[in-house]
């Protein structure tokens, strides 16, 4: 049995897709956002319900996109960082 895998090296990730969940879970827009340079977006705001996925970056508290850009300038020239993601059939 074969396996279809999908190879995305990190520094080809430019782009990340925020999807709302709304406040019941309900919402589903799509927000996409930078990776590279998304730590001076300092407002992140869904259009369609006003619900808030970053205000402001305080110290101390995780943020995955920050986390990424992080990842991306921290990368050492010896090694590439490659992420494999199994493609449903």
């Amino acid at each position: 049995m074969s396996k279809h895998l999908l190879s995305i090296m990190l520094g080809e990730l430019q782009t990340a897709r925020l999807i709302c969940k709304g406040k019941k879970g309900e919402c589903g827009t799509v927000i996409e956002v930078p990776i590279m340079g998304s730590s001076e977006m300092v407002h992140i705001q869904c259009p369609n319900c006003s619900s808030i996925y970053r205000e402001q970056h305080k110290e101390g508290m995780p943020d995955p996109l920050r986390n990424m850009e992080l990842a991306l300038k921290a990368t050492h020239s010896n090694f590439d960082v490659e992420f494999i993601i199994p493609a449903k059939d």
